[in-house]
């Protein structure tokens, strides 16, 4: 059977699209596609709880449902694709050893995994996920967060680490699972479709009510700021058009 997990990433509609496979699962399952319960720590959300498993994360909790549970509800579907989703799969770029594990237990119930992942222009991403980590506690000032960024390419935060170099992400999914990767752009209101264009069925589904993520406060960039960014990671993007046809404008 196919699984298809979503990994991300971050402020890419990952929430939009979750609610919208939650709302549907029955409809899915008519149509051969199962999006598992075990894994999700609310009804209308990813598997989140499963990523927080293999990577350690204090959120786990096992009453939400384990990798073991996980791979026995696939088991016991008559689906024949599978779609497992939360954005803090994305994290686990720098955790090789517990995607081995995921992948292991996949392929020993049958499942060969792809890949999926949506991305985010970086002055942009930059921006809603800085707002984004607020909500959750992060207390460090905006220009020592953009500071961070520009010289790490990366933010850490609690148990998460978050990666401005794409490719990096993508390589280290790409090393270890054998399917086939599809890297996207993101766009607003185009998740449903730019997900569902994966599938060789045509799937039709209701439009989600969540699709507009892009009113948030602005948290200090200004046009300095932004062309830092743009020049910080245009190795990233050189590489995105190289390897996957991908070019923000």
């Amino acid at each position: 059977m196919k699984l298809y997990l979503h990994i991300g990433t971050h402020k890419t509609g990952t929430t939009a699209l979750q609610v919208l496979l939650a709302e549907n699962y029955d409809k899915l399952l008519v149509q051969n596609i199962l999006f598992p319960k075990a894994g999700r720590p609310w009804q209308r959300g990813g598997q989140h709880n499963i990523a927080w498993q293999l990577s350690n994360d204090s959120r786990f909790q096992s009453e939400w449902g384990t990798l073991k549970n996980l791979c026995d509800e696939i088991k016991n579907t008559p689906a024949d694709n599978i779609i497992i989703s939360s954005e803090d799969f994305e994290c686990l770029y720098v955790k090789p050893r517990s995607l081995h594990i995921f992948k292991k237990h996949l392929n020993d119930i049958g499942c060969q995994v792809n890949i999926v992942i949506f991305l985010r222009e970086w002055v942009s991403y930059s921006e809603v996920l800085y707002k984004e980590l607020l909500k959750h506690g992060f207390n460090i000032s905006f220009t020592e967060y953009i500071k961070t960024v520009l010289e790490e390419g990366k933010i850490t935060f609690k148990d998460c680490t978050f990666c401005f170099e794409y490719e990096k992400i993508i390589n280290s999914f790409e090393q270890i699972f054998d399917g086939k990767i599809y890297v996207k752009k993101w766009e607003e209101h185009i998740i449903e479709k730019g997900f569902f264009s994966i599938f060789k069925e045509k799937i039709i589904l209701p439009p989600s009510q969540n699709l507009n993520l892009s009113s948030y406060r602005e948290c200090g960039m200004n046009k300095n700021i932004a062309e830092k960014i743009s020049m910080r990671f245009a190795k990233s993007q050189r590489w995105l058009k190289e390897n996957h046809d991908i070019t923000f404008l």
